[in-house]
């Protein structure tokens, strides 16, 4: 008698991922890294902004994309397109039901569909294992509204995520978080159970890390800067947790050093006006390219001709932009906060810079950004070492296989204690 596959539901806005970082990407590498390699059936449930669903199949994995007018909204709140959006959802998990059986668990990248994933675990008598990659009250303080732009398309109110957040800490039946730093900040603040919590490090598929060839090297890089110059490299949402007004300064006081320097900043959001603005006051228009929202095999492509990668965040709760860098093999100079302590070990796989504390927010100095980035282009043997470490580091700890076994640990372990 054949054994039943497990089953697994994955909910996520979007699939796949437009652009690097986010909770689609962490989808993603659960989608593809479970149905490849475990014996399990795979139903991703997402949304497509063509007027028709679809439904494509790949081995074990199962992709049901729902027809939605928007995939991310301006605002989250109870407008009629937002329960629509949801009430879709729900109908094309149904719909994957009657095509792959009812779910055995159900994996939630993305916090935004708590209410569908919530709806499915009662109907279905599942349990729903959310993943956590954010802390709101914590990222929050630094925006300068009551509102925060979550992903490069949508804003919520800060007391909706808030809402939000902890419902589905508090209404899931496992919570998985993405690194050390972000268990204990959320620990800090919710009065969790400690016995349905783990840490499960994300990681990165080094398919993609792998190297341009010489010709495709020459080519882009032409397109940015010329063969002299020393390419700089950031990569963010534009929003103040960001640092990259700090980046935009320290960029400045290397050109009071360094003439032949170039700084491409990948990323769109709110901040972006006052960067410009930053960029013309600091007379670094021929210095600073802002490259906007651009699709993610792009963006690796610039992460690839970089020389220095810089990761001037104020908080990061697990840096994929950082882990890729370091994927690629790239000198990274990067702030001493939180997952990036985990990631990079000073002055072994990079240069860290120390982070202040002012009126009870983080604050940078643009000097201490400066300085690394000097350090790396004086030293460029330095470079070429740490950029290495960095490399075996992440190959060794922040791999996807493991990110993905880690997981299934915690499927079995739900499923099996459901047997008993």
């Amino acid at each position: 008698m054949n054994k039943k596959l497990m089953t697994i539901f994955i909910l996520s806005r979007e699939y796949p991922p437009f652009t690097i970082g986010g909770t689609s990407i962490v989808a993603c590498s659960l989608a593809e890294g479970i149905s490849s390699s475990c014996n399990v059936k795979v139903g991703v449930i997402t949304n497509t902004t063509k007027e028709i669903n679809s439904y494509e199949i790949y081995d074990n994995l199962h992709i049901y994309r729902v027809a939605n007018e928007e995939i991310y909204t301006n605002h989250s709140n109870l407008s009629d397109t937002i329960i629509r959006s949801h009430h879709r959802l729900l109908k094309g998990a149904n719909y994957l039901v009657s095509k792959l059986g009812v779910p055995d668990i159900i994996l939630l990248p993305d916090l935004f569909c708590f209410p569908e994933a919530r709806i499915m675990s009662k109907l279905y008598n599942c349990p729903i294992v959310n993943i956590l990659s954010q802390d709101f009250r914590k990222i929050t303080l630094y925006d300068k509204n009551t509102f925060h732009m979550v992903s490069n398309a949508t804003s919520a109110s800060h007391n909706s995520l808030f809402d939000l957040e902890e419902k589905s800490l508090r209404m899931s039946d496992y919570n998985v978080f993405v690194s050390n730093s972000i268990s204990n900040s959320i620990n800090e603040s919710y009065n969790l159970e400690s016995n349905n919590q783990s840490v499960v490090y994300l990681g990165i598929t080094f398919e993609e890390m792998a190297p341009l060839t010489v010709e495709e090297y020459v080519k882009k890089r032409k397109k940015v800067a010329s063969a002299q110059e020393i390419l700089i490299v950031a990569c963010g949402r534009l929003v103040p947790v960001k640092g990259m007004n700090y980046l935009i300064e320290a960029v400045y006081l290397l050109k009071q050093k360094v003439s032949n320097i170039r700084l491409l900043i990948i990323g769109i959001g709110p901040e972006l006006l006052y960067l410009q603005e930053l960029v013309h006051q600091f007379k670094l228009d021929e210095q600073v390219i802002f490259l906007g929202d651009i699709p993610r095999k792009d963006t690796l492509v610039y992460f690839k001709i970089a020389d220095i990668a810089v990761v001037p965040s104020i908080w990061e709760s697990f840096c994929y932009v950082a882990a890729e860098f370091m994927g690629i093999g790239k000198p990274i100079v990067c702030t001493s906060v939180d997952s990036l302590n985990e990631l990079v070990r000073d002055g072994i796989d990079g240069i860290k810079i120390p982070v202040y504390l002012k009126d009870g927010k983080r604050i940078l100095d643009p000097e201490d950004i400066f300085r690394g980035i000097l350090r790396f282009i004086e030293e460029p043997d330095l470079a070429r070492k740490m950029a290495k470490s960095a490399r075996e580091r992440v190959l060794k700890n922040f791999n996807n296989t493991f990110f993905v076994n880690g997981i299934m640990d915690v499927c079995n372990k739900l499923l099996s204690k459901r047997k008993i």
